[in-house]
């Protein structure tokens, strides 16, 4: 339960990331872009820090690899789709 309340929490603070730096990353790009490219920095971390943890085998590491680049992909498409989908809602709504 706490687990999942911090996963949470640091979902959160990656959105507010995303948020602050998505107009300077690429900026002739869609959002959907600039969230699968800041997914694969996060993918890219995220390995680099869980490495040291892994001690079992090649094969564990590559899966790791795998697995962990898939899912940062994922939510780096699902993060910029929304952004997208909220930041014209806000826009629109703004203007009337």
């Amino acid at each position: 339960m706490i687990f999942a309340i911090l996963r949470l929490a640091w979902g959160f603070v990656l959105g507010l990331v995303f948020a602050a730096f998505a107009d300077r990353i690429m900026p002739a790009r869609s959002y959907r872009t600039k969230g699968v490219v800041y997914g694969l920095i996060l993918g890219f971390i995220e390995f680099a820090l869980n490495l040291a943890s892994l001690v079992t085998g090649i094969a564990d590491v590559a899966f790791n690899l795998v697995v962990g680049l898939i899912i940062s992909l994922i939510f780096g498409y699902v993060l910029g789709y929304f952004y997208e989908v909220f930041a014209q809602k806000t826009a629109s709504a703004g203007v009337a």
